[in-house]
C-alpha cells in the first residue's frame, strides 16, 4: 500500500511530468508499457513531487480475487480519508459481489475529499477477473469529478474500462511517452557517473530506443569501466539484459509462444503470413495478438498494425537463443523467409535473407533481377552491400553477376574496384562459361557502355561519343543506353565532378545537342544543365532548362534526373525568396515517388526537406527527422550517405549541437578528400568552417572557409557556399576581418563577391519565412484541407475524418501529410497551433 520510491538518482523528466499534470481532467490515466519503461517509478515520482493526494495498491497475481482486491482497495482509500467509513468487512460483506455496493461504500468513504485525489493501481496485467474490471467501471461511473483512477500495466485496458475512450475520459501514456529522449539518456549517465562519449550516448539511444531498464543496465557496466559501447555487440552481451529479459520477457510465455519468437527472431520486419512461412505453422495470427496484449516487447512498425518488429535489445536476445539452441536450422529459416519475400515483392528482404542462408544461386538470380531496374535508377547502395557480401568467386563464376557488380562500383565512384572488375570480365572466355552467343554479344555490348559512362565522368567527350555510338541500337542487360551524366543522384553535390564547372558545362552542352541521334532521352541532360547554370547562379537560364528536363523524366520515369530536378527547382523557390513554393515542389515530387513506387529515392527527399526545415526554423521537424535518420542502417561508402550526411550536419547545427556536427564534418572531409569529389569539399569545408566559428575556433573557421574559398574560386561553385544563408554570411565577414585573407587580393575580392551574393540571399529567406506561411496555406489550402484541419481541431481521429469526409484512411493521411507541409509543421498538435496564429481557424 506504500507508494514506491527509487533507492538510485532520479533523472528529472519534465516532459513526462507536465504529461501526468494532464490526468486531472481526466476520469482514467492509462499508463501502458513493457516491462523495464519506468511506469511505476514515473508516476511515483510524479505523485510524490507534484505532492498529490494519491493512494497505491501495488497488485500481484494473489489479488486476482474478489474479495482481496476489494479488501486492499478499501484499505488503500482508507488511507486517504482515515475518517471515512469503515464497513467492511462488515454490513458490506454480503454485497461483496455487487460492485456498485463496494463503489458505492468507497465513494461514501472519500465523500469528504472535496480536492483532487488519486487511486494508483501498479501491475494491473496481474488482474484478470472480470468482477474487478466491473468494480473499476462503477466506481469511475459514479464517483464524483474528484477521483481520479491510473491504472499502470503491461497490457491493454479491458474492455469494461477503454469504452471511456467514447467519452474521451480516458487519457493514455505509451512506449513513446515513457521513452527516455537523448537529453535525459545524457542526464542518466551523468547521475551514475558513467563515463559516456557524446556518440556512445547516440548508440545507446539508438540501441536502447529508450528503454529504460536497459539503459539503467548500462550505465551500471560503464560505471564498472566498462569499455561499451566499444564492442562489437554492446548492450547484446550485457548480463543484467539477458537476465531481465529473461526473467520479463522469456520465462512468462508457453513452449509454443518461445518457439515462436525464436524463429520469427530472423526477420527485421513481419507480418503474420511472413511469421506463418518462416514457422511453417497457420497461428501466427493469434500469437501475434496474444503478444500484443501481454505486453511484449513488439514494435508497430506501420499505422495499419499489419507489420511490426521486436525491440532491438529483445531482437538480439532472441537471435543469440536461437544460435545456442538452434543453430543447424537457421540457414532454413533464412530460406523461408527469403522465399517469401521474394513472393510478395519485397526483393530487398528476400535478397538479405538469402545472404544469410548463404543460398548464393538465388541470391545471384535475385540480384540481376534487382539491378535491372536499380541500375538504371541509379539506386547503387543495396547492390553494392550484398556484392560485396558474395564471395568473389560466385561473381566470377556468374558473367551477368559480373557485369552488375562493374556497374555498380562506377556508379558509386569506387574507381579502382570497377576497373579491377572490368579487366576480369574483359580477359574471361565467356563461351567456355557456357554463356550463349546471344548473351556474350549483349555483354560485349554492355561494356562498352560502362566505358562509355566512365568516360563521361571525366568529361571524356570523344571517348563518350564513341563508344556510345558504337554500342547504340546492338542490345544490353542493365542499360538500354549509357546512363548519362546525371548518374541518378540528388544533386550536383553526390557526383564524381574532379574538374572545372566550365569544362563540365561545356561537356553537357554538346552532349544534349548531340544525344538525340545516340540515345533516348531521359531529362537528366536538361537537368544537370539546370542544376550548373543553378550553382553559377544563373537562376532564370537555370529554371527554363530545368522545367523541359522534368517533364521529359516523368513521361520516362526516370527518378534520377527527375528527382535531381524537382530538388534544384526547389532550391530555385528558395533562392527566389519564395519557401513555400519550394515546400509545394517537394511535395509534388514525393507524390511522384510514391506513384512511381519509387520509395528508395524518399530519403534523399527527407534529407533536402531538412534543409527547407532548418531555412523555416522548423526544430521540431529537424530534431525528429535526425532521430529517424540516427536509427536507419546505412551503407558507409555509399555517395547518397555523404548527401544524408551533409543534411544531418545542417540537422546538427540548427538544433545548437555544432561540436557534434564539427567531428562528423571531419569524417565526411576525409571520405571526400579521398577520392577527390571536388562539389562535396567545397561544401563541406563550408559548413566546417560555421561549426568551428560556432565553437569559437575562429582559426580552424578563417582555414576551413579559405580552403573552400580557394576551391570555389578555381572551379567556378557560388550557390554551394551562397545557400548556407545567414550562417556564412557571418564566417565570410570574419574570414574578411582576418590577417590571412588580406594577403590573398584575389580571394579577397572573391569573397567578397559571396558575401554580396549571400546577404541578398539572406534578405529573401527572411522575407520568405515571415510570408510564406500565410501566403502558402490561407490562400493554397484545398478545401479538402480546410476541411481535414478543422477535423483535426476538433481531435477526430483519421478513421472518423475518413468516415466524415467519405473518403479512405490512407486518402486522409495523403492529404494531411500535405497539410503539414503547408503549414511547416510535424504533427496534429503544432498544426492546430499553427493554424490559429494564422486564423485559419
Amino acid at each position: 500500500l506504500s507508494i514506491p520510491r527509487s533507492n538510485v538518482p532520479i533523472v528529472p523528466r519534465q516532459q513526462l511530468m507536465r504529461e501526468l499534470d494532464r490526468s486531472v481532467r481526466y476520469k482514467l490515466t492509462f499508463v501502458c508499457a513493457p516491462a523495464g519503461y519506468g511506469k511505476t517509478t514515473a508516476v511515483a515520482e510524479w505523485v510524490y513531487k507534484r505532492k498529490r493526494k494519491a493512494c497505491w495498491l501495488s497488485l500481484d497475481s494473489e489479488d486476482n480475487q474478489s474479495v482481496l482486491f476489494c479488501r486492499y482497495l478499501f484499505a488503500a482509500t482508507r488511507s486517504l480519508c482515515p475518517a471515512g467509513t469503515d464497513r467492511f468487512p462488515g454490513e458490506i460483506g454480503r454485497d461483496i459481489y455487487d460492485s456498485m455496493s463496494v463503489a458505492a461504500a468507497i465513494i461514501q468513504g472519500t465523500a469528504a475529499l472535496q480536492d483532487d485525489y488519486y487511486i494508483v493501481l501498479d501491475d494491473y496485467q496481474a488482474i484478470e477477473q472480470p468482477y474487478i474490471h466491473d468494480l473499476l467501471g462503477c466506481l469511475l461511473k459514479s464517483a464524483s469529478d474528484f477521483l481520479h483512477l491510473i491504472i499502470i500495466s503491461r497490457t491493454e485496458l479491458p474492455a469494461a474500462l477503454s469504452c471511456y475512450h467514447l467519452h474521451s475520459q480516458i487519457m493514455e501514456l505509451r512506449t513513446k511517452d515513457l521513452q527516455f529522449q537523448a537529453n535525459e539518456i545524457a542526464a542518466l549517465c551523468r547521475s551514475r557517473n558513467s563515463g559516456v562519449t557524446k556518440e556512445g550516448l547516440q548508440n545507446l539511444e539508438r540501441v536502447t530506443e529508450g528503454w529504460v531498464a536497459g539503459l539503467h543496465f548500462a550505465a551500471l557496466d560503464a560505471g564498472k569501466g566498462s569499455d561499451w559501447p566499444a564492442g562489437k555487440n554492446g548492450l547484446a552481451d550485457n548480463q543484467y539484459v539477458a537476465d531481465y529479459l529473461t526473467n520479463e520477457a522469456w520465462e512468462k510465455y508457453p513452449g509454443e509462444v518461445q518457439e515462436f519468437l525464436l524463429q520469427t527472431s530472423i526477420l527485421d520486419k513481419f507480418t503474420a503470413a511472413a511469421c506463418d512461412a518462416v514457422t511453417q505453422g497457420e497461428q501466427s495470427q493469434a500469437t501475434l495478438d496474444f503478444l500484443k496484449k501481454s505486453g511484449a516487447f513488439l514494435v508497430a512498425a506501420d499505422e495499419e498494425g499489419q507489420w511490426f518488429r521486436y525491440h532491438h535489445l529483445y531482437r538480439e536476445y532472441l537471435r543469440k537463443k536461437l544460435d545456442n539452441l538452434h543453430r543447424n536450422l537457421l540457414p532454413e529459416l533464412h530460406r523461408r523467409a527469403g522465399l517469401w519475400f521474394d513472393r510478395n515483392n519485397f526483393p530487398t528482404e528476400a535478397i538479405e535473407q538469402a545472404l544469410q542462408a548463404k543460398d548464393y544461386a538465388r541470391v545471384a538470380e535475385w540480384i540481376i533481377e534487382y539491378a535491372k531496374g536499380a541500375l538504371g535508377r541509379g539506386n547503387t547502395q543495396n547492390l553494392s552491400v550484398w556484392l560485396n557480401a558474395l564471395p568473389q568467386t560466385i561473381i566470377e563464376a556468374n558473367p551477368l553477376l559480373g557485369l552488375a557488380y562493374i556497374w555498380t562500383m562506377l556508379l558509386s565512384g569506387r574507381f579502382e574496384m570497377y576497373q579491377l572488375q572490368l579487366e576480369k570480365l574483359q580477359s574471361q572466355d565467356l563461351q567456355s562459361l557456357g554463356v550463349p552467343n546471344d548473351l556474350v554479344a549483349k555483354i560485349k555490348n554492355e561494356l562498352l557502355l560502362i566505358r562509355a559512362a566512365a568516360a563521361s565522368f571525366v568529361c571524356d567527350i570523344d571517348a563518350c561519343l564513341a563508344l556510345n555510338r558504337e554500342a547504340h541500337g546492338h542490345g544490353s542487360i542493365f542499360m538500354s543506353q549509357v546512363i548519362e551524366f546525371n548518374s541518378g543522384e540528388a544533386s550536383i553535390l553526390t557526383r564524381n565532378v574532379k574538374i572545372p564547372l566550365d569544362r563540365v558545362l561545356d561537356f553537357v552542352l554538346k552532349m544534349s545537342a548531340m544525344w538525340p541521334g545516340i540515345g533516348e532521352p531521359t531529362g537528366s541532360w536538361s537537368v544537370t544543365l539546370g542544376e550548373l547554370l543553378y550553382e553559377r547562379d544563373e537562376l532564370d537560364s537555370a529554371l527554363s532548362v530545368l522545367v523541359e528536363g522534368i517533364g521529359t523524366a516523368e513521361r520516362t520515369k526516370t527518378m534520377g534526373p527527375f528527382l535531381a530536378g524537382f530538388i534544384t527547382l526547389a532550391r530555385i523557390a528558395r533562392a527566389k525568396g519564395n519557401l513555400g513554393w519550394a515546400f509545394e515542389i517537394i511535395v509534388r515530387a514525393e507524390e511522384k515517388i510514391k506513384e512511381y513506387k519509387a520509395g528508395e529515392w524518399l530519403r534523399l527527399l527527407e534529407a533536402f526537406q531538412v534543409w527547407l526545415r532548418v531555412n523555416s526554423n522548423d526544430v521540431q521537424g529537424i530534431a525528429e527527422w535526425l532521430k529517424k535518420y540516427n536509427e536507419l542502417c546505412r551503407d558507409s561508402k555509399s555517395q547518397r550517405l555523404e548527401y544524408e550526411e551533409i543534411a544531418r550536419a545542417r540537422a546538427l547545427q540548427a538544433l545548437g549541437r555544432f561540436d557534434e556536427s564539427a567531428r562528423l564534418l571531419q569524417r565526411c572531409l576525409i571520405r571526400a578528400k579521398a577520392d577527390n569529389r571536388v562539389p562535396s569539399l567545397v561544401v563541406i569545408l563550408t559548413i566546417q568552417a560555421i561549426a568551428h566559428l560556432k565553437t569559437g575556433d575562429s582559426e580552424g573557421a578563417v582555414f576551413s572557409l579559405k580552403e573552400a574559398l580557394t576551391i570555389a574560386r578555381r572551379d567556378g561553385y557560388l550557390r554551394s557556399i551562397i545557400d548556407e544563408g545567414a550562417p556564412v554570411v557571418a564566417v565570410l565577414r570574419h574570414f574578411l576581418a582576418a590577417p590571412l585573407a588580406q594577403k590573398d587580393v584575389a580571394l579577397t575580392d572573391f569573397a567578397g563577391t559571396l558575401l554580396h551574393l549571400a546577404n541578398r540571399h539572406v534578405s529573401n529567406l527572411k522575407t520568405s519565412v515571415r510570408t510564406c506561411t500565410q501566403e502558402h496555406t490561407s490562400e493554397r489550402l484545398t478545401q479538402r484541407e480546410h476541411d481535414m484541419l478543422r477535423l483535426l481541431d476538433a481531435g477526430q481521429a483519421n478513421t472518423e475524418i475518413a468516415e466524415q469526409t467519405g473518403v479512405t484512411v490512407n486518402t486522409v493521411k495523403s492529404h494531411i501529410r500535405r497539410l503539414y507541409l503547408k503549414l511547416g509543421v510535424r504533427n496534429r498538435v503544432s498544426a492546430v497551433k499553427r493554424a490559429r496564429e494564422l486564423q485559419l481557424l
